[in-house]
């Protein structure tokens, strides 16, 4: 979720909601005054980022075939498709 202000600033400054994921996936949090996070990727972050991004763009396709099961509290197995899975 996010605030109006950061929902304008992304706007204005063309940030998608995927480079901000990257930078929980990826960064660092340091803490503020008044409680708040302060997340940035470091280069040691950046190195590992790359790597998995060069990863996945290495097969793009196994993103399409790759499934999770999430069990709401947990995620129960993540594996391949490799047949037709029966969904409600």
């Amino acid at each position: 979720m996010y605030t109006k202000h950061a929902q304008e600033r992304m706007q204005q400054r063309d940030i998608s909601e995927l480079e901000i994921l990257m930078v929980y996936l990826y960064g660092e949090e340091f803490n503020q005054k008044g409680g708040d996070k302060y997340l940035k990727i470091s280069n040691k972050g950046f190195k590992k980022m790359i790597k998995h991004v060069k990863k996945l763009f290495n097969k793009p396709e196994k993103l399409q075939e790759l499934f999770v099961i999430d069990a709401g509290s947990a995620i129960k197995t993540v594996g391949y498709k490799y047949r037709n899975i029966h969904t409600h």
